[in-house]
């Protein structure tokens, strides 16, 4: 796919999540399934007139990529001589696959270009988070398990249907702090996967020396009131295509987001909860190592001034996070804070595009963080049984402050699909709210339930409540 066409395709897809004028009665909004870097790489176009073009994504831009493992070969009675399969090391989630492997011989030098193979239908899907290092720490504090590197990510950039250039790098982003890939009790590998596809990983990766000490870092300290942190970036500016791009129109630049910091976790130990029991919103086989950290999808970003980006910064983390994967504590799923920055990819009289990428990382003190924030909840004041036409009254409690969303009737049969109430559309907070119901309920018992809206594509919802419709 070439870049015209994913920008054309962003184009659409953000259209397709700018509401229209909401009618009175219910609006119809869809909750289709993205992956997160597809919403990543979403480009937000903004005509020339009315400003400029701002995007969040999940991942960076490095391009990474996987050993040569042996490959079959042919006597000359083509008797087929089986390809030995690499052992996976305890704790790996991703199955090793001889067709994830690296063109070039290993071991690398840190930071080596170089092209990776994958299966059929993966590299296509590339951009939506199709290849990525990740790590299994085997004396990580709770046992060894696969987590990737959110600083060595790859959102494409295929060269042709099996293969695509990547760069390696010999430091890893780990629950422990950053590690040495060459490190004994540190297994690195190219993970790889397509959109409904089991992840598959390559041999693990060897460097042939001393990993290169980055020349810039974030650093966090714990300040001596609980729930604080403080954030000082070192060597970190804003990136030199969004600075020369000021430089040439300060009033369009300025509606970017050249530097900020998002609170991310490695793990969501507490998936959304089903409005019956059951987890609705679960990610295909093998994806709880894909992507490489649940990042806070509802609070505002932390802006980084760009004219002074290692003035120290006040960071208080929330207790609790909604990101694609599902609820993270940061008392127990390893937060960290990562800094990210706008790469500005061009310019146009319609407006601008480009991309975001990861560029630091910091653990956040898991006995430091603030024990006092909860989850959202919603909870239906009105007893049932509930009807069609009827007026009834919810609770709603846990979002952050000043933050208000939408509420909608869904169908376990359709998650990711709900109506939302148009009379309230965008006002419901912290607090207690009443609304009627659609005129018509398709709902056969345990069936329809009221969601709390995360606000983002491929989000699951913020909480759900179970509707008592008769049968």
């Amino acid at each position: 796919m070439t870049l015209q066409d994913r920008l054309e395709q962003a184009r659409d897809d953000y259209r397709s999540l700018v509401p229209p004028d909401i009618p009175s009665g219910i609006r119809e909004a869809s909750r289709r399934r993205r992956w997160p870097a597809l919403v990543a790489a979403a480009v937000i176009l903004i005509g020339a007139t009315a400003g400029v073009v701002a995007w969040s994504g999940r991942h960076d831009t490095q391009k990474v990529t996987a050993i040569e493992p042996p490959t079959s070969t042919s006597t000359s009675t083509s008797t087929t001589v089986p390809v030995a399969k690499v052992p996976d090391p305890p704790g790996a989630t991703a199955p090793y696959d001889s067709q994830v492997a690296i063109v070039e011989p290993g071991p690398y030098a840190d930071g080596q270009q170089v092209t990776v193979r994958v299966p059929d239908g993966f590299v296509e899907d590339l951009m939506n988070g199709g290849a990525q290092v990740c790590v299994v720490v085997s004396d990580a504090p709770g046992g060894p398990s696969e987590t990737c590197d959110p600083l060595r990510s790859s959102t494409g950039g295929a060269s042709s249907a099996t293969e695509t250039p990547v760069a390696l790098s010999q430091s890893v982003f780990t629950p422990t702090g950053m590690r040495d890939c060459n490190e004994p009790k540190v297994t690195c590998r190219v993970v790889v996967r397509a959109v409904g596809n089991q992840p598959k990983a390559s041999a693990p990766l060897s460097f042939t020396g001393q990993r290169t000490e980055p020349g810039s870092r974030v650093e966090v300290a714990a300040t001596s009131r609980r729930g604080e942190f403080q954030v000082s970036l070192v060597g970190i500016t804003a990136d030199p295509s969004w600075l020369a791009f000021r430089e040439s129109d300060p009033n369009r630049a300025a509606g970017f987001s050249p530097l900020y910091l998002q609170v991310c976790a490695f793990d969501s130990s507490a998936k959304t909860d089903g409005p019956f029991g059951e987890n609705l919103w679960t990610f295909s086989p093998g994806d709880d190592v894909l992507p490489p950290a649940n990042c806070d999808v509802i609070s505002d970003q932390i802006l980084i001034d760009p004219d002074d980006p290692e003035a120290p910064l006040e960071l208080n983390p929330p207790t609790w996070f909604l990101g694609y994967g599902g609820w993270s504590d940061c008392r127990t799923d390893r937060c960290f804070v990562q800094v990210r920055r706008a790469v500005v990819a061009g310019s146009s009289a319609s407006g601008s595009f480009g991309t975001d990428e990861t560029v630091a990382a910091a653990l956040l003190d898991p006995g430091h963080v603030s024990t006092s924030g909860t989850k959202a909840t919603v909870e239906i004041d009105t007893a049932g049984p509930h009807r069609a036409g009827q007026e009834i009254t919810v609770r709603v409690a846990g979002l952050p402050d000043g933050y208000a969303t939408n509420i909608g009737v869904c169908n376990i049969s359709s998650p990711w699909s709900c109506g939302y109430i148009g009379s309230i559309f965008g006002q419901i907070d912290n607090g207690t709210h009443t609304f009627q119901l659609p005129d018509t309920l398709a709902c056969p018992p345990r069936s329809c339930y009221l969601e709390l809206d995360s606000q983002g594509e491929g989000v699951p919802p913020l909480a759900t409540a179970p509707l008592d419709t008769p049968a």
